[in-house]
């Protein structure tokens, strides 16, 4: 549940990023942040502008985080699909785990107005590729043309044990929190900040 939570932050900016000019760093373009005071580095580089693949790399003495991105991108007229193909990994030393998922497809409407919403949505898995214990199915809600504005960016998740059976249940919004309702209460275990 909380590495499912950690996958849906990563998707909390674009409620306010999507007003601006994408990034679109050149090829050979390095991003590096050292926080000491959280005790992690992080480096991202573009290494390849066509067709457009990002890579990054995250280490701290708790985990170790990398993923490449591969995109794909659609264009429908008034809006943009954006469909990564390439995989997240986190892995936790202490308990000998390392966890991959897919992205959600990525979609800016309306982008040639100054009306443009962002969404995501479809399915992303989560496994555990040293223990085949639990997996986590989530799936970002595809908003409806005439669905109100409370119920855009919504979010559903399961996690399942070998068997199949639901362990724990949670939902909520990827822009505003997420609630595991199947704990002894009904907990938030993310809200952005």
């Amino acid at each position: 549940v909380y590495v499912a939570a950690f996958s849906i932050s990563g998707y909390a900016w674009a409620s306010w990023r999507n007003r601006y000019k994408p990034f679109n760093p050149v090829l050979g373009e390095t991003y590096e942040n050292h926080r000491e005071d959280r005790g992690f580095h992080y480096i991202s580089e573009q290494v390849s502008h066509h067709p457009p693949i990002s890579a990054c790399h995250a280490e701290s003495e708790n985990f170790t985080f990398w993923q490449d991105q591969r995109w794909k991108n659609k264009f429908w007229g008034k809006s943009v699909e954006i469909i990564s193909t390439g995989l997240v990994n986190v892995s936790l030393p202490r308990y000998g785990d390392h966890y991959e998922w897919n992205k959600a497809v990525t979609c800016i409407h309306n982008v040639l107005s100054q009306q443009r919403w962002l969404e995501h949505y479809g399915e992303v898995v989560i496994r555990n590729t040293k223990s085949d214990v639990c997996t986590c199915k989530m799936t970002f809600v595809k908003s409806r043309y005439w669905s109100s504005e409370n119920s855009k960016n919504e979010i559903q998740g399961v996690v399942l044990d070998k068997a199949g059976e639901v362990v724990h249940r949670f939902g909520g919004f990827w822009h505003e929190g997420i609630f595991c309702d199947t704990m002894t209460t009904p907990t938030c275990i993310w809200k952005p900040s």
